[in-house]
């Protein structure tokens, strides 16, 4: 969740925010392919989470840290499990 909280208030849009997180979890940049199937699995998400508000705050709720005030919370659950698919990434887990 902090990744996707410093992701989303670091950035200007959501092509950059992808590209926050990519340079993070995977030191190196998105290949055009990647950038079109995380933006469509964003895409499934915010609508998910914008029409799910309970489960928005279970997931932004977990953790010692609170969630940014700040953020949207329907808005930071689906970065936050956008992240989580991409820490998920077997280019990640051994790295």
């Amino acid at each position: 969740r902090r990744l996707a909280e410093a992701a989303l208030t670091q950035s200007t849009d959501d092509e950059h925010a992808l590209s926050f997180i990519a340079s993070r979890a995977l030191c190196r940049p998105l290949r055009p392919e990647e950038i079109s199937i995380l933006k469509n699995s964003l895409s499934d998400l915010k609508a998910f989470y914008q029409n799910q508000p309970t489960e928005a705050r279970s997931v932004t709720e977990v953790g010692d840290s609170p969630a940014n005030d700040a953020v949207d919370t329907s808005e930071l659950a689906a970065w936050t499990m956008l992240t989580n698919q991409v820490f998920n990434l077997d280019e990640v887990l051994n790295k």
